[in-house]
């Protein structure tokens, strides 16, 4: 009989966001596998089949949607691995490789999940209703996996970063990503703003202005395109390139401003300094790149959080910390 040896990582948030949080935590999980390498069970929301198979200690990406649970046992039981690590706080993801007969069954041990892991080393109560990164820190601390030194940068496709040079490189910079989607409209800061916001910096800074969307925010990106164009800035919409060519194209950016979304998570994870707007969801700050702003009363009631956060706050939070190199965002460039 073949000896064991593989690893598998269930991660089963749905967002393409949530994997990039993932990313440190999985390479680590990796480097102390008997491969090297690991394989992601995942729904396929995350599209990282697209994208996360170009990291060199992914062996495979493997998808589960609701209700496919006895597949998922057939998959992981056919691949005969070694050993998993269930992230994610359900107990049906816990309960995947134990049916499956996994020897060595590592997890969060959340609520009842301990009882189908072999290791002790769980997360007590007091953890459930911290955020899924403070989670994944003190798991790996449990288990004395540096995860730290783990790079946080995506990987990229030579392909997709091909394709982006021959399509957008003779563009002026810099290069400046505005992000107007999200996974929920209330997170979306108004398309108004983004156009005043666009304006104002072109008065500082010639370049170009790329706002980016999903393709059915194809009319939304235009729209904002056709304003800023009649104030003069050079804009483009981007609403339909497939997420790998999105993370080259963000690869090359100056600056992103956006909503709380899989884009923003991306472009921090890029090195690119990122202005995220906090109107519904608590600001991130795992990043160094990350720069959070968020509506001034927290606490509140408003039928519209994101409104509130004003263009000129938003600029001058940009001009304050000077997240424009100087030979771009100088007074001179009007």
């Amino acid at each position: 009989m073949a000896k064991r040896s593989r690893t598998l990582i269930i991660q089963a948030y749905p967002g393409i966001g949530d994997m990039i949080w993932y990313l440190p935590y999985i390479r680590a999980i990796a480097r102390q596998s008997p491969t090297g390498k690991v394989t992601v069970l995942t729904k396929s929301r995350s599209l990282a089949q697209r994208w996360l198979t170009s990291e060199p200690i992914i062996e495979e990406v493997l998808y589960i949607e609701k209700n496919e649970i006895w597949k998922a046992i057939r998959e992981i039981r056919q691949r005969k691995f070694q050993q998993s690590w269930a992230l994610h706080r359900s107990v049906t993801h816990a309960f995947l490789p134990f049916a499956a007969g996994v020897p060595e069954r590592y997890g969060l041990g959340l609520g009842r999940q301990n009882l189908f892991l072999t290791s002790k080393k769980c997360l007590d109560a007091r953890w459930r209703q911290k955020h899924t990164i403070e989670q994944l820190e003190s798991l790996m601390a449990l288990h004395s996996i540096d995860w730290a030194k783990e790079s946080r940068r995506l990987p990229l496709l030579p392909k997709s970063l091909n394709y982006v040079d021959s399509r957008f490189g003779a563009l002026p910079r810099p290069w400046i990503f505005f992000g107007i989607g999200a996974s929920d409209r209330l997170k979306c800061w108004p398309l108004s703003n983004f156009a005043e916001l666009g304006l104002s910096l072109q008065k500082n800074a010639r370049g170009t202005i790329f706002i980016c969307g999903a393709r059915f925010e194809s009319k939304e990106a235009e729209w904002i395109v056709e304003e800023m164009s009649e104030g003069g800035v050079h804009a483009q919409a981007v609403t339909d390139l497939e997420i790998e060519d999105s993370f080259a194209l963000l690869s090359h950016g100056d600056l992103f401003v956006g909503n709380d979304s899989s884009l923003m998570n991306a472009a921090a994870c890029l090195d690119m300094p990122s202005v995220g707007l906090f109107g519904v969801t608590p600001p991130l700050t795992y990043s160094k790149n990350l720069y959070p702003v968020i509506r001034p009363d927290q606490k509140l009631e408003t039928e519209t959080p994101m409104a509130s956060i004003s263009v000129e706050r938003v600029f001058q939070f940009i001009e304050e910390k000077k997240l424009l190199k100087e030979k771009y965002f100088s007074k001179e460039a009007s």
